[in-house]
């Protein structure tokens, strides 16, 4: 009899675990085939369908990440249109500008600050005087403190719009939009009060989450609709530094995240990734493409060279002399 009752024991542990796996969102991740066609991660696993390819006949989304540690910046390109989220600090915008140049990227089509801190916020004024900047996306009043008032410096002083948008508004690159999410209380932080941003392409989804801290992630998680909060890949909030609520990770079905800093243990930034089975990329081990043709994801190293291409040429695109359309990212 005691027996049998271990055996029940057993099985509803077992029932039970089984379903807490399912409501997170955990995923087997099957690694010899590198998580499937969703995304295929030739960073981690470059011996994974080496010969993998977008379909080209479809616009390439590019997302690009320099090789910086504790501050952001990430570059998004569709349909020609560049869009720089976040401009890294002052002592790394030197990183920022080798991935534009890696990506050939000679003007901006736009610059979103989510936040006026040192850290997100720093390099705009070595990027406005090294290249065009279209115009400036912020989402704070403009004297909310002194690097939210040197953002408005910088495009007074090279003649830069400077738009403001808040929670629930869309911010064009090309045909998509990145949604913006802001759910905020009051007495929220600055970094709490950054956004989530939403950018979806045909199936894919990618989360870019700001420097957002628990509260924020909570409220987010609590008041966003789970269908929204579901994507395949993560910019992490904050460098890595806090683990994630159970209130946002839980709908989202991560298949890859993206710290903006080095592999430091500092606050258990890598157990927490680790213990839910989530891959990760760090950007100080070098500078990071991802590429969606709307299908599949596409992740790979790039090279201080970074395309073989024309700039003129389409993003992401060589024609070769038989009008074969192919992509090279390094050597």
């Amino acid at each position: 009899m005691r027996s049998l009752g271990r055996l029940f024991f057993l099985v509803f542990c077992i029932v039970v675990l089984s379903s807490s796996a399912c409501a997170a969102g955990w995923k087997a991740l099957d690694i010899e085939s590198g998580y499937g066609k969703t995304l295929i991660d030739h960073i981690n696993h470059p011996e994974t369908e080496p010969d993998f390819s977008l379909d080209m006949s479809q616009d390439i989304l590019e997302v690009a990440f320099p090789k910086i540690k504790e501050c952001d910046a990430a570059l998004l390109r569709f349909q020609g249109e560049t869009m720089l989220i976040d401009c890294g600090e002052v002592r790394q915008v030197s990183a920022v500008q080798e991935m534009l140049s890696a990506m050939h990227v000679t003007n901006l089509s736009s610059v979103l600050i989510t936040h006026p801190h040192p850290d997100h916020a720093g390099g705009l004024r070595t990027l406005a005087e090294t290249m065009p900047i279209g115009k400036i996306y912020v989402c704070f009043p403009h004297d909310e403190n002194a690097v939210m008032q040197e953002v408005i410096a910088v495009s007074e002083q090279y003649d830069i719009p400077v738009v403001d948008f808040g929670d629930e508004d869309d911010i064009p690159l090309g045909e998509l939009n990145l949604h913006a999410y802001i759910k905020v209380e009051k007495g929220f932080t600055v970094n709490n009060r950054s956004p989530l941003l939403r950018l979806q392409y045909g199936e894919r989804v990618m989360h870019f989450a700001s420097d957002m801290e628990r509260l924020a992630l909570r409220k987010a998680g609590n008041e966003i609709p789970p269908e929204m909060l579901k994507t395949e890949i993560l910019k992490y909030p904050h460098h890595g530094k806090d683990p994630l609520v159970h209130e946002y990770w839980i709908p989202t079905a991560l298949e890859l995240t993206v710290i903006t800093s080095d592999h430091a243990t500092r606050n258990g930034k890598v157990d927490v990734i680790q213990n839910k089975h989530w891959p990760c990329l760090f950007t100080y081990d070098g500078m990071i493409l991802i590429r969606s043709d709307g299908k599949s994801w596409l992740v790979e190293r790039l090279e201080d060279d970074g395309y073989s291409q024309a700039p003129d040429e389409a993003p992401g695109k060589e024609t070769t002399e038989d009008g074969a359309i192919v992509v090279r990212v390094g050597s």
